[in-house]
């Protein structure tokens, strides 16, 4: 098992609970249907704001990078696991603090959590933009699944797969 430090933005964390996947009922019942076959595990946090909530526009920047790492990952990285049942983490401490300051609230605690490397993706999100054509930004997603690189200034973020027990409050 490696440590890996996770910002909780969103206050759902505490030492020692188990983060797990949440199955929403969603209406009408042809969406819950796609969502379940989709997703038969259920989503995390993030798939539910990111996929699931009606605020998650296909058109809003944030949500479509999302959106087409997600359907880029079924057809070309099936065995990687999904952004939407994944809790984010940081490979040190100081990594998850300099992600707090620049992306969250400043005062969003930092716990720890455990994951099997061998389950875990690492992803450059220095790569995460679409700012480019779409030939450029299908290279830019093929190195973040394929936990590459070209950025000169990568910062490194881990997918870990739900089931998972959050660890120590460390900031």
């Amino acid at each position: 098992m490696t440590t890996y430090y996770t910002v909780d933005s969103g206050n759902y964390y505490s030492p020692r609970i188990v983060a797990r996947s949440i199955s929403p009922s969603i209406q009408p019942v042809e969406l819950h249907n796609m969502v379940t076959r989709l997703f038969p595990r259920g989503v995390s946090k993030h798939g539910d704001s990111y996929f699931l909530s009606a605020n998650a526009i296909a058109g809003q920047i944030n949500f479509s990078i999302d959106w087409g790492l997600e359907f880029y990952r079924r057809a070309m990285r099936p065995d990687a696991p999904s952004r939407y049942e994944c809790i984010f983490a940081c490979e040190s401490l100081a990594s998850a603090i300099a992600f707090r300051s620049q992306y969250r609230n400043p005062n969003s605690p930092i716990y720890e959590v455990d994951a099997d490397e061998n389950s875990i993706h690492k992803g450059d999100m220095a790569l995460l933009n679409n700012a480019n054509s779409c030939l450029v930004y299908t290279y830019q997603i093929e190195h973040y699944w394929a936990g590459t690189t070209f950025s000169q200034q990568p910062f490194w973020e881990i997918l870990i797969p739900l089931p998972a027990t959050i660890g120590n409050r460390v900031a």
